[in-house]
């Protein structure tokens, strides 16, 4: 019992920092600047799998998707959790709102 309570969950979240496949919601100011967040996110060592815009933010002023990323550095891999990658990101003066989507 005393596994199950204390010692799996933290391995949980130990290996889901450390896998290299997550989801982000990213709120953007303005539509163009989506280009060169792809462009920063390939700087860092980051791979774009999939972009998906949310429709239902359609009329709001802001620009809304969910991006799959892949790390395929291995110096990123071993030294930056999600956490803070995603902080990283959100220090970008065109990022409105970012975090990550648990599944």
């Amino acid at each position: 019992m005393f596994l199950s309570v204390f010692v799996l969950p933290r391995a949980e979240i130990f290996l889901k920092n450390r896998y290299t496949h997550f989801e982000i919601h990213l709120e953007l100011k303005n539509k163009t600047d989506l280009a060169e967040f792809v462009t920063v996110l390939r700087n860092l060592g980051l791979t774009v799998a999939d972009i998906e815009s949310n429709l239902a933010y359609a009329n709001s002023g802001l620009y809304v998707y969910t991006i799959a990323l892949s790390i395929y550095k291995k110096e990123l891999r071993q030294f930056k959790i999600h956490k803070e990658i995603i902080e990283s990101l959100a220090t970008l003066p065109f990022v409105s709102f970012i975090e990550e989507i648990v599944l």
